[in-house]
């Protein structure tokens, strides 16, 4: 029973970077293929992904997209410009996806050796 636990928490901890992963991988494809004509992003609002359209996230907005994480890992990451809010989240400029919003974000839970998954300013997403 003790393993199967282990097992699980590991398989939910991998499972969070892989849903991380692909919520920026979706902004930065809506930006790409220049879906609605605007910029789109990605931002961290524990423990949820949001995805949204425009320059910056707003909470008010109609088009916001979550996608749900887990509440026991955290998440974190250089100047906390991945948090929704209190920096702008990883915004993918129309048709070229490039980004000014670059650095690491790292996933964090007990017992588990940290993730990080990194963007730079050609919007290439290193995990």
């Amino acid at each position: 029973l003790i393993l199967s636990m282990d097992v699980y928490r590991g398989t939910t901890f991998r499972s969070t970077r892989q849903v991380l992963v692909s919520a920026i991988t979706t902004a930065r494809g809506r930006a790409l293929t220049n879906l609605y004509q605007t910029t789109h992003g990605v931002c961290y609002l524990a423990p949820n992904f949001i995805i949204f359209r425009g320059t910056s996230y707003s909470a008010t907005s109609p088009y916001n997209e979550t996608i749900g994480g887990n509440p026991a890992v955290t998440l974190t990451s250089e100047g906390g410009f991945f948090t929704c809010g209190s920096g702008s989240g990883i915004v993918f400029s129309q048709l070229s996806a490039t980004t000014s919003n670059t650095g690491v974000i790292t996933v964090i839970e007990s017992g588990h050796t940290n993730e990080t998954v990194s963007v730079n300013s050609l919007g290439t997403i290193l995990w």
